[in-house]
């Protein structure tokens, strides 16, 4: 990222010009929309928020879509709760196309019962961290760890992690890959990530609107980049959520280094979706060729 990045009045302005119709509006959501907190569980969606989406998903044309590690129950039933949104969840090993369609597996959910016993006992030998188990994947949270001693515990959860996934890999014949989001250790299948997550529903709406649509990515981790450099790829923008952005910390150097447009946290990413919601849509589409409906 350099000095010259865009930040909120930019990005606004982009949004408009670019017309509502010609995005595909695309999201992570912990520490992007919800703000993040040491125990995962207790992530809650701010007031408005899911009104400002429902805004956003009708002024797209039904092209709101939420790219998110989280499970598609969470998302359903404590994020937006009976809103349905088309989601990507679990780094794009479940997906739902249509805001209240099915939800559809793309991979074979992992032999976990080979490892979950050893991660069991890796997290009740320290209270720092939190592990949450999912159909696809399992996440290792070490957020309540303190700043300095971080990267040392990385590290170690690293080398631990890497050695459980290669006797789950042996044992069942399946590919189950290690993923650094931010403070969080993500395992689940090989292969699937949140830029093929976006590059699939970007097609998919292509089809569906016979129009080429411009994505518009929001994140804030690692994990995110993918999404970031299909963004790109696609013609779009990628828009990072980072809380030390002056700072440019070491964790968020790989994030920035993608960034079109730059949100300072949580709060003003939510305040951005509220404002952006309640713009009116540009009088003239972007001109596009039209797609093969298939």
């Amino acid at each position: 990222m350099s000095d010259s990045t865009k930040g909120y009045s930019e990005l606004l302005n982009w949004v408009s010009t670019t017309g509502f119709r010609n995005l595909v509006w695309a999201t992570d959501l912990d520490s992007t929309l919800l703000d993040p907190q040491s125990d995962p569980n207790l992530a809650y969606t701010p007031p408005g928020l899911a009104e400002a989406c429902r805004k956003l998903d009708k002024k797209t044309g039904g092209c709101f879509f939420i790219i998110t590690g989280r499970d598609m129950s969470y998302v359903d039933n404590q994020a937006f709760p009976g809103d349905l949104f088309a989601a990507s969840t679990e780094y794009h090993n479940r997906v739902r196309y249509e805001r209240g369609g099915p939800a559809i597996d793309l991979s074979p959910v992992p032999n976990w019962s080979v490892i979950d016993a050893d991660l069991d006992r890796l997290v009740a030998c320290d209270q720092r961290l939190v592990l949450r188990k999912k159909p696809f994947m399992r996440s290792l949270h070490y957020k309540k760890v303190h700043e300095a001693e971080r990267a040392t515990v990385k590290e170690q959860l690293k080398a631990t992690l890497t050695e459980l996934l290669a006797q789950l890999n042996k044992e069942s014949g399946q590919d189950i890959k290690l993923t650094s989001g931010g403070l969080i250790f993500d395992m689940g299948p090989a292969g699937p990530d949140k830029g093929l997550a976006l590059k699939d529903y970007v097609e998919y709406v292509n089809r569906r609107d016979g129009i080429e649509h411009l994505p518009l990515y929001f994140g804030d981790s690692p994990g995110d980049v993918p999404g970031a450099h299909m963004a790109h790829q696609l013609g779009g923008k990628f828009v990072a959520v980072v809380k030390h952005l002056n700072e440019k910390l070491d964790e968020d150097l790989e994030v920035l280094g993608a960034t079109d447009f730059a949100l300072k946290d949580t709060m003003e990413c939510c305040a951005f979706f509220e404002e952006a919601s309640c713009l009116r849509p540009s009088r003239k589409p972007r001109s596009t060729s039209k797609l093969a409906i298939g």
